[in-house]
């Protein structure tokens, strides 16, 4: 599940000619060369053509589709465990060690033979047990193959992802609170291959069930400091059994896009293309407007949530955002830019270091001050209690992903009439994302009790903000509003694509329409929409059984 923040170079736009139905963009991965340079934290500010390249495309969210040769769960991850707290030999292996590990590979052979032989001490083999030290042995082995390996050669990226597979079932199997995920790219002229090693501790874990089928689930924060960035919410893997959420970007979506929405009349940020100063239409304007009150009403409405909170939060992020704001035009002519902060509260120490003699000092004090008013015990239960409800909702949408692995669900026939079946490999893999992304989104909304108008608006972002309508989930947000359009007697709004263009009036009247719905409405009226359009009843999903414990 990705934000519409990422966009690959590759990505088209699809309605911009009388033909735009009939177009078919082919998504690839983009190639970006990474981790030579550093292991300190990536600096926050940003100088335009001064770093080198990064690696953002993450993990890819899985395709829906069966995976000949996946690896399957261990059973034991399948019954009710109880995760055991971390340790400290284990926190230096999945933080440092294989972070040097990672940063070696391609580079030195002696720094990449002593980082290897870092990772198998005996003090380490017994921190592990048996299995797991074999299994992050193996892949530890399938990463230097991948990364000496022709870069066509797709026989080995499948053999390190299930060497991953492997390890990451005996971590989990041995209750040990620890997940590693890779990647293979390529450097910008696809000369060279980049393997991605990165880690995370597992701050949560649970156990899901619809009819017979078990999906165990994983939250996890990073805990490497590679310079490069997650780009998803979360993914599912086609070798992987778990549906991953990545805590760490949750907070950056709530941080920059949901509670800057709190303050009083204020619009939610869209995407670029939206904000006052880019010249959007004023139909999409409006959206962001109704957005803002969408997420303030949902928002205010949840369990241990009062309006004033609500308020001060938005009002002192809307502050900083501002500060931030104007930091970035004194930037400007240095050819650089701040890097947004990701979470409610972070240490501004790094920035003080970086911009000072750049950003006034009383500047400095104003931050603090404002970061002062978010640590209040008020706004911290006011976060943490949106930040449950969001990662819970992107939680069922990772496993849905995982539930079409099991049982695959069939492209919708709609879809054959935007994306013909029968064009080549390319424009398949588009129609497999869209129908595994279009399946897991509505799933999202129709099992959401408290906040689906929220997560609406968020998958809406792809059509209001024009930059984004290249991606594939923008067909996906194009479906799902003209279906909950449809489904909700807003007719008037319809086709929002005429005359080879996206209408924004209709848009606009489209959005405001459906999220006029009361949330559970709206929720009945996203089941009815997933069951018309793959086929089959929506399967309930419920804890199984619900755990003792997170750890």
């Amino acid at each position: 599940m990705r934000t519409p923040d990422d966009r690959s170079d590759d990505d088209t736009e699809w309605w911009d000619s009388p033909a735009a139905p009939a177009r078919r963009p082919v998504f690839r991965v983009v190639a970006a060369a990474l981790i030579a340079a550093t292991v300190a934290a990536v600096g926050i500010v940003v100088y335009r053509g001064a770093d080198a390249e990064t690696a953002t495309s993450g993990s890819a969210d899985a395709n829906g589709s069966r995976v000949p040769g996946a690896v399957a769960p261990d059973p034991v991850v399948l019954r009710p465990l109880t995760l055991l707290p971390p340790t400290p030999v284990l926190d230096d292996v999945f933080s440092a060690r294989m972070m040097r590990f990672a940063i070696a590979l391609g580079e030195d052979a002696r720094a990449l033979a002593d980082a290897e032989a870092a990772l198998a001490t005996e003090e380490i083999r017994a921190a592990l047990g048996d299995r797991a030290f074999a299994a992050l042995k193996d892949d530890l082995a399938a990463a230097k193959l991948a990364e000496k390996a022709p870069v066509n050669d797709d026989a080995s990226v499948t053999a390190l992802e299930i060497a991953n597979a492997k390890l990451d079932n005996a971590l989990l199997a041995a209750r040990l609170p620890y997940f590693v995920d890779t990647s293979v790219v390529g450097n910008a002229d696809g000369t060279k291959r980049i393997v991605l090693l990165n880690q995370y501790t597992i701050e949560s874990t649970d156990l899901f069930a619809s009819g017979e089928a078990r999906v165990r689930s994983v939250r996890l924060r990073r805990i490497d400091r590679l310079n490069w960035t997650d780009t998803t919410l979360g993914f599912v893997k086609a070798h992987h059994a778990y549906a991953v959420v990545l805590v760490d970007r949750i907070d950056n979506e709530l941080t920059n896009f949901v509670f800057p929405a709190l303050a009083d009349g204020a619009p939610m940020p869209l995407g670029a293309s939206v904000e006052p100063d880019a010249g959007g239409s004023a139909s999409i304007r409006a959206i962001a407007d109704r957005a803002g009150s969408v997420v303030r009403e949902e928002l205010a409405a949840l369990p241990g949530v009062d309006a004033a909170s609500t308020q001060n939060l938005g009002a002192a992020l809307g502050d900083r955002r501002a500060l931030f704001a104007r930091w970035d035009k004194r930037l400007e002519a240095r050819g650089g830019h701040t890097r947004a902060p990701s979470a409610v509260l972070f240490d501004a120490g790094p920035y003080e270091a970086d911009l000072r003699g750049i950003v006034a000092g009383e500047d400095f004090d104003s931050l603090r001050r404002i970061q002062a008013r978010l640590a209040a015990p008020a706004l911290s239960q006011l976060v943490s209690a949106v930040q449950d409800e969001m990662t819970a909702s992107v939680e069922r949408h990772e496993v849905q992903h995982r539930l079409d692995q099991i049982h695959a669900v069939a492209p919708p026939k709609r879809l054959d009439t935007m994306i013909p079946p029968g064009q080549g490999p390319g424009p398949e893999r588009t129609r497999e994302h869209i129908t595994a992304e279009l399946s897991a989104y509505v799933a999202q909304l129709a099992r959401d009790s408290r906040m689906p108008r929220t997560i609406f608006t968020l998958l809406f972002r792809f059509l209001a903000d024009e930059s984004k309508r290249g991606l594939a989930e923008a067909y996906v947000a194009w479906i799902t509003t003209e279906e909950l359009a449809t489904e909700l007697g807003v007719r008037d709004a319809l086709p929002l694509l005429h005359d080879g263009a996206l209408d924004e009036n209709r848009l606009a009247v489209a959005y405001a329409g459906i999220v006029s719905a009361p949330g559970p409405g709206l929720a009945a009226a996203a089941k009815r929409v997933w069951t018309r359009l793959f086929g089959v009843e929506l399967g309930a999903l419920s804890a199984a059984p619900v755990e003792a414990a997170k750890r």
